[in-house]
């Protein structure tokens, strides 16, 4: 197993709703499939992420410490291709101009 950005992503949604359900209906993807991403996230990783509580899903201290992690993962994801979007559009580079006397 890897870890993926996907699978960081809905790592980030079970924390923020706090739920299964609420995350997977936000990611539009069904409970069993979040579980098995984060299930997957977990044996990539060799540890819990979540507890299962009355109430609802809590971080342990690896999901605490993935979730701060991932965030930057995932922006600096997101800057690397917007950079690479606005070179490839010439939105950014360098231009050499010569002017004679």
């Amino acid at each position: 197993m890897i870890i993926t950005d996907t699978r960081l992503k809905h790592l980030l949604s079970v924390a923020e709703h706090g739920h299964f359900g609420l995350a997977a209906e936000s990611l539009k993807i069904s409970q069993p499939s979040l579980s098995k991403s984060i299930q997957g996230l977990e044996a990539a990783l060799g540890v819990k992420l979540l507890e299962r509580e009355r109430t609802g899903v809590v971080l342990t201290v690896f999901g605490e410490l993935v979730l701060e992690h991932g965030k930057v993962l995932l922006h600096e994801q997101r800057e690397m291709q917007r950079e690479i979007s606005l070179l490839a559009n010439l939105d950014r580079g360098l231009a050499q101009v010569k002017l004679g006397p």
